[in-house]
């Protein structure tokens, strides 16, 4: 990829401004996650956790593509974290899911 980005870089097509160094280590990530997905699952599994991954940035672009949301992170990036922190805490939990609490609510009155 960065063969790539210098050698449009010196066509003139894209200017290095735009270049992150960041996404080219989070795609290599990507890879090496779904390479080692498809060897311990199946390509099959591995394929659907790809489409799922696509599917929440697809999400999440729409999102913040929204000016009100993309203005509001930008004066207050400490959101970011706030956000960040609850999912830590969400992906932690063991208890019971909400659709839980309510199947077996008349169990748990008793």
């Amino acid at each position: 990829m960065l063969i790539i980005v210098l050698v449009l870089h010196h066509q003139g097509s894209v200017p290095l401004d735009y270049f992150s160094p960041l996404s080219i280590v989070v795609i290599t990530w990507m890879i090496e996650r779904f390479a080692i997905l498809q060897l311990e699952s199946g390509t099959r599994e591995a394929l659907k956790t790809a489409a799922g991954t696509l599917f929440v940035a697809i999400v999440i672009y729409g999102i913040i593509r929204f000016h009100l949301i993309s203005h509001f992170l930008l004066l207050y990036p400490e959101t970011i974290l706030i956000i960040t922190g609850l999912l830590l805490l969400l992906g932690r939990y063991t208890g019971l899911r909400w659709t839980e609490y309510y199947r077996f609510r008349d169990l748990m009155k008793k």
